[in-house]
């Protein structure tokens, strides 16, 4: 009856090593990204545009007919949470920031909405992309891609979030996880100033 007991013991330690492991696992084979348009009041059709560049960009390299996740950026599955600094304000991201464990964080909008959001991030977590300077002529691949893909031609804001997932792709697929945000930030910086999308 002992060794009965010591090995059931055993074995619920180990079913729970495994569990543990299948969920650390998991943990570091997605990441989660918060947008936050910044733009004057956007609207809806404006912010539709925008997660459906940054929706292309995730489907382009990784994506496979059955996932569950949003896409795929830097091979890792990446869920999405979208909104806007006009409605939402300071408070709407705090609650975001508190709702959801983000692991990035990228503003779309002026330098200044950047500034704002800033002081709301305490500590390492979540790591601020603000906004990139777009390709001076946008190929027009991504029109293509971007209209067979959603049924509507692309505007300027599909091009920014398509440009802020393929800046986050960028810098994620080197590292093949999230948890080095000295370099994600030195990446984001690379990038500001320009990013190719061929």
């Amino acid at each position: 009856m002992e060794h009965a007991t010591k090995k059931a013991m055993a074995s619920g330690v180990l079913v729970l090593a495994v569990i543990a492991g299948w969920t650390h696992g998991a943990a570091a084979h997605s990441f989660n990204v918060g947008l936050i348009v910044a733009t004057d009041a956007p609207t809806q059709a404006q912010l539709r545009e925008v997660r459906d560049g940054f929706l292309l960009a995730a489907a382009e390299r990784d994506g496979h007919p059955d996932q569950e996740s949003d896409g795929h950026l830097g091979g890792l599955d990446v869920y999405l949470f979208v909104t806007d600094l006009a409605r939402a304000a300071p408070h709407g991201v705090r609650e975001l920031l508190g709702r959801e464990q983000i692991d990035i964080l990228a503003v779309l909008g002026p330098d200044r909405a950047v500034a704002e959001i800033r002081p709301l991030l305490d500590g390492a977590r979540p790591v601020l992309l603000g906004p990139g300077r777009l390709p001076s002529t946008i190929p027009s691949t991504f029109r293509e891609s971007f209209e067979s893909a959603f049924g509507y031609a692309p505007g300027p804001h599909a091009a920014a979030g398509y440009n802020a997932a393929r800046r986050i792709d960028a810098a994620v697929r080197p590292l093949d996880g999230v948890d080095d945000t000295a370099a994600l930030r030195q990446s984001f910086a690379a990038t500001r100033d320009g990013l190719s999308w061929e």
